[in-house]
């Protein structure tokens, strides 16, 4: 299931064994994050890739780590770019273990 977040940020997220998992791309455009959620009591192993396009066209934003129970918006990862780089998530997949 993926669902689009319109708040302060643009993203994909999807929901993976009782956690979720997406992308979010800040509002200047230059920077982009893989979250997780994680609604158990017990730490879970999570590997995320999203399909962003970017000014350069589409690429692959993946990443992992271990997301804390219990957490919400837990940050496996980020990337910066100088100037607005990253357009809009088009799909996200991920695994939690």
């Amino acid at each position: 299931m993926i669902r689009i977040i319109a708040c302060a940020a643009v993203g994909a997220v999807i929901s993976i064994e009782a956690a979720s998992a997406g992308c979010l791309i800040s509002q200047d455009r230059k920077s982009i994050n893989v979250v997780t959620d994680n609604s158990t009591t017990d730490g879970k192993s999570c590997s995320v890739t999203c399909k962003v396009e970017t000014k350069n066209g589409p690429a692959n934003i993946s990443c992992g780590g271990t997301t804390p129970p219990l957490a919400k918006d837990h940050s496996l990862c980020d990337f910066d770019k100088p100037e607005p780089y990253y357009d809009k998530v088009v799909s996200a997949t991920g695994t939690c273990r």
